[in-house]
């Protein structure tokens, strides 16, 4: 009996859309939202994220939808890790729980915020590319502004705005803030880790700048711009545009 190619390929669509639903491993959750979006089927996943997206972690996932719609990993206490390159690695630990983002803020996310935020089109072209030309202030008042949306209550949030209640010299970041539940930019070691996914290489995905390609975005693939978020593969940790 001849196979019924259709049949087998709607098979394998609900098969994926399944385990981009409820796997609870973010690297498998990652790396099937990425095959979607190649056979095209961005639309059934944006329904599912809005399903899910309370800003609660469900059952056993090791992942979660805000109710920005933005997907955060889960790392749990990462322990002691080398963090550096060649003569300049160095031993660090982690002793605490974090979450952090499935991709870079895009430019539609960003301007939800601060509306009219003027974006260089040229190496920005669309709103789901990253935003670009933020100061560190800007990156701080727009966590505050997550973890408010959120509805975070304020003694957990991460950053304390000047004397004139403005993001700009004089503000201060808050004591502990890695042991809050506000939303906040990632420590160096925390970033590192998150890059890194486990790996001793030069980069996550080894050693080799062809393989990296599949990736993230360097000089040889990106053509002088940035592009649309989660384009390229994910990391093992489920982490995109690495």
């Amino acid at each position: 009996q001849p196979l019924n190619r259709p049949l087998l390929l709607q098979h394998q669509l609900q098969l994926l859309l399944q385990i981009y639903r409820d796997d609870p491993d973010p690297g498998i959750h990652s790396a099937a939202e990425w095959l979607l979006r190649q056979w095209q089927m961005s639309e059934k996943t944006k329904a599912i994220d809005k399903e899910l997206a309370t800003g609660q972690i469900q059952e056993k996932r090791q992942w979660y939808l805000n109710r920005q719609g933005q997907t955060m990993v889960v790392i749990t206490k990462p322990g002691e890790f080398l963090i550096g390159d060649d003569n300049q690695k160095r031993q660090v630990r982690i002793d605490w729980d974090f979450a952090i983002a499935s991709k870079e803020v895009t430019v539609d996310q960003f301007s939800q915020f601060k509306k009219g935020f003027n974006v260089d089109k040229t190496y920005a072209p669309t709103g789901d590319c990253p935003i670009i030309g933020v100061s560190w202030y800007d990156a701080v008042e727009y966590c505050n502004w997550l973890s408010e949306q959120e509805g975070l209550p304020k003694e957990q949030w991460c950053y304390e705005p000047n004397k004139d209640g403005l993001y700009t010299e004089g503000m201060t970041i808050s004591a502990n803030c890695v042991h809050r539940a506000g939303y906040r930019l990632p420590t160096e070691v925390e970033w590192e880790y998150a890059c890194r996914a486990g790996a001793a290489t030069d980069f996550s995905t080894g050693d080799s700048e062809e393989v990296l390609g599949k990736y993230g975005w360097i000089v040889s693939n990106a053509d002088s711009q940035s592009h649309p978020v989660g384009t390229l593969k994910a990391n093992d940790l489920g982490l995109f545009d690495m």
